[in-house]
Order: structure tokens, then C-alpha cells, then sequence
């Protein structure tokens, strides 16, 4: 009994711990559970985006504008969009004045605000960025029509009244100032800039303290104050956000160092204004007039009109020069440089333009060179072939506007031979009496346009640039401070306008030069070649008119946009000018040969070569901005090794048999044959090397394409792939390869100019090899050849298998060779497995990889069998240009598809609710049309009650091929997506589907 109650009692105590045992663990596990989903949340909560609310004020348009719900820009706006795409954050705009939104700051009701100086008193109730946002200096400034105040004599501001922002470190600053230099002057603070601003021009204030961000008309820069850096402050409470601000600077800085410099000269490098002194208008005043010299015949640059007067850039610095002094400025014309530059130092002349920059030449001549006003290329044009012994003898035209100069300084030992104006001199050098000439991009240029018979001349563009500018007599200080001045003000856009303006050329036809030029035609046939002539005369005559007037139109917009140049247009001039010119030049050959068929259809062949080199050069930008920004993801498909190496081989076989250039590829080792991977972008990898191995080769060289696999040690399931890409081409030198793969990046060769290229295929492949994880090295020798490597593990499809053995005996290898000969060149597969259709070549053009990969339905239509489905339908066509309906309707009727055309969505949504349901199959969606863009149309179709319209299915057709373009389409309710320039079998398969 005894031992029952004592196995009962311990029974009771096991259970009681083995409770209170599972009580405790279920606590702990409660507690760390709670604890661990918090931190998921929080962790998560970080990602998600919050609302920051921001202090808007809006004295500084180039700070920061627009008002409430008005258009936004300006230095501190787009950085917070910058941080913005760092922290997730969403902004609620609080608009006051300076002094307003720093009080909300400090009581918590906005977050945010840019543009502080740290002071003592500021930091112990606010928070700022680690680091800086940028930097202002502040100066005193009086209005221009002032007598009172002198910027060279200080003492002029005593008892002086000087305005200031309140609440602003400029008020600190100008007390500091004032006391340090001994000046009794009277501080008065204002609340906002507009005030004090109005108060100066109503005489209450005699001046005003402004940094260099502002831009204001009519006032004179006395003396600079000081200068502070600028900072994000945040509100005290919201620590948490500072570090996320914090962490966002961080990254951008390491992203962009100079960003913020970028962003100072995008919008501030106006922001300084000179004025004349008192000293220099006293000199105007007793000069009366100037006497400007320029020189005659070098446009775009310089010129005359029929009436005397400056053409050119040149008359845009005259204009310039009598705005900015307020005198008088007599333009004199010279023919030639010699006898511009003597005028000069016999004090002939006061000035002149354009003058070749350069120091050292300047000082010896005894004159003096202001900044450089415009940048213009180098051009070689030559004859035949291109060899360093090209620059033994350079001919030159005594109207050059510094050409000998340069030639002096770069070919010391050439034989320079003088031609009195360009056309003899290009003359002398296309009926081979010279070996070359060397000149001005744009000058050059434009003569080549006036005179079509120097087409045939090779051109090349040197690596430097030439820098041209003002010469002012040596013995006038006073007028080049001027100068430089007037310079620094001075629109990059007007600059920019005025070249484009005059670098095209009205080639004044006529029939009696015509007549000379083609003899022969006349004395066979006189009858019937003046009919054809008299139809190309006035077919020529019209599109001349037509031409112009779309050029003014150009011009005008691009006065109207006032943009400034960038560093993209000038890297990307040559490689766009380069097929334009193919372009404008056979459009101008065949309006003149239109009874001339065979001609004519070789025009439009080299037109639709050019074309394609241009939408090469889009699809790259396209490409290397997406890989830059991280916004491009891959897609691993299963894919066989062998189908694609026989793709490639067929696409870059055709390419090697054009130039004559043996291409061999061969497969070894082939441990398994499918793999996971995006075989686009592979292709795209492979075909790009491929391309420029042939590209870079010379006529009977040999390329090389050596694939093998091996194992990974210690990784199961993944194969390690080795190709190489092997050339018997023309290399590359050390200092090339350290940059090969940046953007833009090209060989400083002219016999590597010479071939169409952009610098851009390298920077993608070794982006793209290092999105795949993998790695791709180079060995080159200037002369010998390229090899490229390329490593990468991929994922095996199946499981270690057999090695490979289709159609080859041995099983050990599979070859591809292609024939040097063009005459002889046939395929010679020993696996012959290549399936035309579903080869990358199509038709005579080869399929861009980058085309399909950007093709937002991820289908590829080859062909077009049937489309029965569409005959007879009708599609309504939104579209605002004229010329783009044109060519959809020309093209849908081709399949007997009948179309109408809506100039804008306003019209489209009207004529869908007048028509009965099921009058259209559907709709083809322009995105930027006027009235009612492309994305609201579709919202508004979408929401009719009427189920049959508003389910109607919408295609979007439209130039913007962004990734995000295809995204807001789709997200607004449209089916699909196409992008300009439209595929016409793409186009009809997807009416085919949506039919369906």
C-alpha cells in the first residue's frame, strides 16, 4: 500500500513538471516567435514604400519649381527622385516660404527639406545628411542702372541699405562680412527672395544678397560674401528616416561621385550673371563702335550673306557682342586668315571670329584669345586606301580657319600644299593630284554636300577636336574680359542652332547643269529624257520645298526646346551622322535617277542598310542603359548546345562568306548537350563576338568558334562551358584593352573608324557574361589576332549521360566549317542538323538578338501561313502622324484587312461609341497622341458599359519600346504590345490571335 502511494505521489510530481516543463517552452516559444515575425515585418516594412513629406518652397525655379500640381524640376527635385529610387519613398509635397516650412520642420509637420546650412542653432534642433547635397556661394548685387554702388570700390556701400532672405545663413554671413571689411551698411531681412527682389527694384533696398543658383536679369555682381555646403535637414522625430536618407546618399555617391557636380552644371551653370563694369562701359562709351572681323567662306562656322552681313555662328556672336556692350559692332569680312589675324595686330580690328584656339600661337602673335565658343571634329578625307603615309602630304585651302596650325602642331614633317578655297583643294584630292586634306568636321561637311562628286571620297575622323573662339588686339585688355564675359552667357542651344542651321545645303538645281552632266543621255534620246527630266525637276523641286520647310520646323522646335548639348549627342554624332548621310544622300541620287530602275532599287537597298545600322544603334543604347540601371533579368529556358551552335554557324556563316573569311567552329567534350540557361542572351553573347571577329578580319583571315565542356569539382549536376572565339584579325593594343568594355569605347585607329561600328557590342557582352555569373577574358596583339574566352556553370539539363553522338561516328567531336572563297563558299556541316526556319538568319538580313529579346510577347512569328482569320476585318487605327497611317494602311491592306484612322484618342474613344459592337476587331493604340494619349483612351474604352466595345482587344503601337513602356500598357488594359519600326508578320499574327 505504501509503495502504491509513493509511485502515486512521484506519478503526480512527473506530471506537474512535465506541465509546468511545456508551459514554459510554449512561453519561450510564444516570446521568440513574436519577436522573430516582428522583425519579419519590420523587415518587410522597410521595403515598403512611405509617405515622406516634403518642404516645397518655391523662390528659385532652378532649385526647385512648380507650384501645386504644376510640372516639377530643378536641382533639389530630382534629387529627392533620386532618392526616392534608393529608399522606396513616396512624397506629399508642403508648399510656404523659406521661413515658414523651417518652422514646420522643427514642430514635425514635414519631414524633409533641401538646401540647409548647418549652423550651431539648427543642429540642436534638427537632423542632417552625412553628407553634403551641395554647395552655394553668396554675393551682393545691385541693379544695373545703379551709379551709387561700384563692384571695384567697396567703400560704396556705406549707409547703403542690403537685402537678405530671413532665417537664411546669408544673414550671419553678411554681418561677418560687413564688419570684417569695415563697411556701414544697413541689413534688412525679407521674407522670401520675391519680396526682397521687389523691394530693390522699387529703390527701398540699394542691393541684395543672392547665392549663384539664382538667375536674375539687370542686376550687378558687387563681392562675394562666402560660400557654405548644403545639406537634407530632417525632422528630429524622425531619426529613421534620416538613416535611410543616409544610407541612399551613400549609395548614389558611390554609383555617381560627381553627381552632384553634374547636377550644379545642368542647372546653375547659368546662374552667375557678369555685368559690365563702370571702367569698361566709360571705355565703350569713348570707343564709340567696334570694328569685328570674321572670316567669309567657312560655314556653318562663318560666312557671308548676299547682303554683307555675318552668317553662320558668326552672326550669332556679332548679335551677341552689340546685346552685350550696347554699342555699335561693324562687321568686316576677310578671305583669309593670314590677312584677319594682321587687321588684328595693326589695329585694323578690335576683334574677330572665329580664331583657332591656342595659347602659346596667341602670345606670339601678340593678340589676345578669349574662351572657346564651339568644338568642332576633326576630318581626314583621302582617296583609296588608308595608310600612315597619308600625313606625309596634306593639302590645305588658305580660307582654313586653323588647320595649318594644327597640322603644324600634330604632322611637323608633312609637305603642306595650299589650294586657294576647300572645292579646289577636295578637287585636288579626288583626281588624286594630293594624297589627303585635313579640316573642320562641319566645314567639310557641308562642302561634300554641295558637290555630290566627292562622295566618293573616304572619310575619317581624327581624335581631336578643335576649339575655336574670339581674338581681340593685343592691346585691348579691357574688351577680351569683355568677351569672356558676354561668352559665359552665351545659350548652348542658340550655338548648337545656329551650326545645325547652316550645315544644310539648297543644292540649286537646274536643267542646263543637269544637261552637262549627262550628255550622252541627251544625244541619244533628247526627246524622251526631257520628259523624264522634266518630272524629276519638279518631283526634286517639291521635295527640295518640302525639305526646308520641315528643316525651319526643326530648327524652330529646337530653338523653342533650348537644350543644352550633352555628353551623349556629341559621343553618338558621328555614328548617327554616318548613316544619315548614307540616307539623305541616295534619297537626293535616286529623285535624280528615276528612270534609272536598277539605280534606284540599289538606293533604296543602301537606305535600308543605313536604317538597319540606325536601329542597331537604338536596339544597343536600349540594351547597355537596361544593363547599367540593373533592370534586365534573366529567363533560364532548357536549350540544346548543339541546335544553338548550329544557329549561330548558319547566322555567322552567311557573314564570313560575304567578306571571304574562313570561319570554322567546332564542339568537344560535350559532357551533356541540354542545359539551363537564357539561350537569348547567349546567343546574343556569342553572336556579338562572332560578329566582330568577322567584322575586324580581313578577306581570307580565319575565325575560329571552339566550344568544350568540362566538370566542376565538388558541384554535382553542373557543366562547366569554355568557348573561345579565335581571329586572325587586326587586333588590339594594350592601352584599348584596359577600356574595351566601357561604353562608347573604341580603338584610337583610323583603319578601326573606318568600319561601322558604335562601342557599345563589348560594354553588352561583358555585362551580360557577369549577369550569367560568369567570366570572359581577352588576348590580343596589334596585327596577329583576338581571342576571346568565355566561362561560364550552368545547370545540366539531365543527368550525366553518354557523351553526344548524333550522325558523327566517333562521338568525340562535331565541326562546322565555312569556305573563305565568297565564289565557293557552301556549308559543310558534319552534323547536319540546321533547320532554315528555325535558323537566326532570316530572308537576306540576319535576326537581332536584341530584337527579340525585346519582343514583349515573348513569341516570335517566322511566318504567316494563313490569315484567314483576318481577311475582310476592320481595325480601327489610332495614330496622329500622318505618314505612320499611311504606311498601316498600305500594309494592312496587303492582307485585305480593311482600316480606319482616329488622329488622336479623343476621336478613337468617339467613333467606337458611334459604330455598333463588332464593327471593329480591334484596336491598334498610338501611346503619345495629342488631346487623349494612348494609355487614358484605354482606360476610358475599358470602363463603357457596353461589354462588346469595352472588351474590344487594343494593341499598342508605339516607339516606346521601354520594358516599363510594355508594363503601363499592359497595365492599363491593353492585350499587347508592338513596337516601332512595326514587324509586319509580328503585327498580322497577333491580329490573327486576338481574331481567334
Amino acid at each position: 500500500m505504501d509503495k502504491m502511494k509513493r509511485f502515486i505521489d512521484c506519478l503526480k510530481r512527473g506530471i506537474r513538471k512535465a506541465v509546468f516543463f511545456c508551459l514554459g517552452s510554449f512561453f519561450v516559444f510564444s516570446y521568440l516567435f513574436s519577436t522573430f515575425t516582428e522583425q519579419i515585418h519590420a523587415a518587410h516594412g522597410e521595403n515598403k514604400s512611405q509617405t515622406v513629406r516634403i518642404g516645397y518652397f518655391l523662390d528659385n525655379d532652378h532649385f526647385q519649381a512648380g507650384a501645386e500640381g504644376e510640372r516639377k524640376s530643378g536641382y533639389a527635385y530630382e534629387y529627392y527622385q533620386k532618392i526616392a529610387e534608393c529608399t522606396g519613398w513616396d512624397y506629399e509635397y508642403v508648399y510656404g516660404t523659406w521661413s515658414e516650412l523651417e518652422e514646420k520642420l522643427r514642430q514635425g509637420e514635414i519631414d524633409v527639406m533641401a538646401g540647409f546650412s548647418i549652423t550651431p542653432e539648427r543642429q540642436d534642433v534638427l537632423l542632417f545628411s552625412e553628407k553634403p547635397m551641395g554647395m552655394e556661394s553668396y554675393y551682393i548685387y545691385a541693379p544695373l542702372e545703379s551709379t551709387q554702388i561700384q563692384s571695384r570700390d567697396l567703400s560704396t556701400l556705406n549707409g547703403k541699405k542690403i537685402g537678405v532672405t530671413r532665417g537664411t545663413v546669408m544673414v550671419d554671413m553678411l554681418q561677418d562680412y560687413l564688419t570684417e571689411m569695415g563697411l556701414d551698411s544697413e541689413v534688412v531681412q525679407k521674407e522670401d527672395f520675391d519680396g526682397m527682389h521687389e523691394a530693390m527694384k522699387k529703390g527701398e533696398l540699394d542691393a541684395c544678397i543672392l547665392s549663384d543658383n539664382f538667375v536674375v536679369e539687370r542686376v550687378d555682381q558687387i563681392a562675394c560674401i562666402g560660400n557654405s555646403e548644403l545639406y537634407f535637414a530632417v525632422n528630429p522625430e524622425r531619426s529613421d528616416l534620416l538613416e535611410q536618407l543616409n544610407t541612399a546618399m551613400e549609395r548614389l555617391w558611390e554609383i555617381s561621385p560627381y553627381y552632384t557636380v553634374l547636377l550644379q552644371d545642368k542647372y546653375f551653370s547659368g546662374g552667375l550673371r557678369q555685368t559690365l563694369t563702370e571702367e569698361e562701359r566709360s571705355w565703350l562709351a569713348e570707343k564709340g563702335q567696334l570694328r569685328f572681323g570674321y572670316m567669309v567662306d567657312a560655314l556653318p562656322i562663318s560666312g557671308q550673306k548676299k547682303d554683307g552681313s555675318p552668317a553662320g555662328l558668326t552672326e550669332l556672336v556679332w548679335q551677341s557682342m552689340e546685346e552685350f556692350l550696347g554699342i555699335q559692332v561693324v562687321p568686316i569680312g576677310y578671305d583669309n586668315m593670314d590677312e584677319m589675324e594682321e587687321a588684328l595686330q595693326t589695329n585694323e580690328l578690335d576683334a574677330a571670329f572665329p580664331l583657332y584656339c591656342d595659347l602659346w600661337r596667341s602670345e606670339s602673335k601678340g593678340i589676345y584669345q578669349t574662351d572657346s565658343i564651339v568644338k568642332d571634329r576633326v576630318m581626314l578625307v583621302f582617296q583609296g586606301i588608308y595608310e600612315e603615309t597619308l600625313y606625309d602630304e596634306i593639302a590645305l585651302c588658305d580660307q582654313s580657319i586653323g588647320q595649318k596650325y594644327y597640322v603644324e602642331d600634330k604632322y611637323p614633317n608633312a609637305q603642306v600644299i595650299s589650294y586657294d578655297d576647300l572645292e579646289v583643294c577636295l578637287e585636288a584630292v579626288r583626281t588624286g593630284k594630293t594624297r589627303c586634306s585635313i579640316g573642320c568636321e562641319s566645314v567639310m561637311q557641308r562642302e561634300i554636300q554641295e558637290n555630290p562628286e566627292y562622295a566618293e571620297l573616304n572619310i575619317a575622323y581624327l581624335d581631336d577636336t578643335e576649339d575655336f573662339g574670339l581674338a581681340v588686339n593685343g592691346q585691348e585688355h579691357l574688351l577680351v574680359e569683355m568677351m569672356n564675359k558676354m561668352i559665359a552667357q552665351m545659350d548652348e542651344a542658340d550655338i548648337t542652332n545656329a551650326m545645325i542651321q547652316y550645315s544644310y545645303v539648297q543644292n540649286d538645281y537646274s536643267l542646263s547643269k543637269y544637261m552637262e552632266e549627262h550628255a550622252v543621255w541627251f544625244i541619244c534620246g533628247l526627246a524622251v529624257v526631257a520628259a523624264v527630266m522634266i518630272g524629276i525637276f519638279i518631283a526634286y523641286r517639291k521635295n527640295a520645298k518640302y525639305n526646308q520647310r520641315m528643316l525651319r520646323e526643326a530648327a524652330i522646335k529646337a530653338s523653342e526646346a533650348n537644350q543644352a548639348k550633352t555628353r551623349f549627342l556629341s559621343t553618338m554624332s558621328h555614328d548617327i551622322r554616318t548613316p544619315m548621310n548614307v540616307i539623305m544622300g541616295m534619297t537626293s541620287i535616286a529623285s535624280k535617277h528615276m528612270d534609272d530602275p536598277v539605280r534606284v532599287q540599289k538606293c533604296l537597298q543602301n537606305i535600308t542598310q543605313a536604317g538597319h545600322h540606325l536601329l542597331t544603334l537604338i536596339n544597343d543604347i536600349l540594351d547597355i542603359s537596361k544593363l547599367e540601371s540593373g533592370r534586365t533579368f534573366l529567363n533560364p529556358t532548357r536549350f540544346s548546345l548543339h541546335k544553338m551552335a548550329e544557329e549561330i554557324c548558319s547566322n555567322i556563316g552567311f557573314h564570313a562568306r560575304e567578306k571571304a573569311v574562313d570561319f570554322h567552329m567546332e564542339l568537344t567534350d560535350i559532357i551533356c548537350d541540354e542545359l539551363y540557361a537564357d539561350e537569348l542572351r547567349l546567343n546574343q553573347i556569342f553572336i556579338n563576338l562572332l560578329s566582330n571577329a568577322v567584322k575586324y578580319t580581313q578577306p581570307h583571315g580565319r575565325v575560329e568558334f571552339l566550344i568544350h565542356q568540362e566538370e566542376v569539382e565538388d558541384v554535382k549536376d553542373r557543366i562547366r562551358l569554355v568557348c573561345r572565339v579565335k581571329d586572325t584579325g587586326i587586333g588590339m593594343s594594350e592601352k584599348f584593352m584596359e577600356s574595351m568594355y566601357e561604353p562608347f569605347a573604341r580603338e584610337e585607329n583610323s583603319r578601326v573608324n573606318e568600319i561601322q561600328g558604335y562601342g557599345l557590342g563589348l560594354a553588352i557582352i561583358h555585362q551580360m557574361v557577369e549577369l550569367m555569373g560568369g567570366e570572359i577574358s581577352c588576348q590580343s596583339q596589334k596585327g596577329v589576332g583576338t581571342t576571346f574566352t568565355v566561362l561560364l556553370e550552368l545547370p545540366m539539363a539531365k543527368q550525366r549521360k553518354q557523351r553526344v553522338q548524333e550522325s558523327v561516328d566517333s562521338g568525340e567531336k562535331v565541326q562546322c566549317m565555312v569556305g573563305g572563297e565568297a565564289e565557293k563558299a557552301q556549308p559543310q556541316c558534319l552534323e547536319s542538323r540546321i533547320n532554315p526556319k528555325e535558323s537566326a538568319w532570316d530572308g537576306e538580313n540576319p535576326r537581332n538578338v536584341t530584337q527579340l529579346l525585346e519582343s514583349p510577347t515573348n513569341q516570335t512569328v517566322t511566318e504567316v501561313e494563313t490569315w484567314d482569320k483576318v481577311t475582310g476585318k476592320k481595325v480601327l487605327v489610332a495614330e496622329d502622324n500622318e505618314l505612320n497611317w499611311e504606311i498601316m494602311q498600305e500594309l494592312l491592306e496587303d492582307y485585305d484587312i480593311y482600316s480606319e484612322r482616329a488622329e488622336n484618342g479623343q476621336i478613337c474613344l468617339d467613333m467606337l461609341k458611334e459604330k455598333p459592337a463588332g464593327t471593329y476587331v480591334a484596336i491598334l493604340m498610338d501611346i503619345q497622341m495629342p488631346l487623349l494619349d494612348g494609355r487614358e483612351t484605354t482606360r476610358r474604352i475599358r470602363a463603357l458599359s457596353d461589354p462588346g466595345k469595352a472588351h474590344i482587344p487594343i494593341v499598342a503601337m508605339t516607339a516606346d519600346a521601354f520594358a516599363e513602356d510594355v508594363s503601363s500598357c499592359l497595365a492599363c488594359g491593353m492585350d499587347g504590345h508592338i513596337a516601332k519600326p512595326v514587324n509586319e508578320k509580328l503585327l498580322i499574327g497577333i491580329l490573327r490571335q486576338v481574331c481567334e
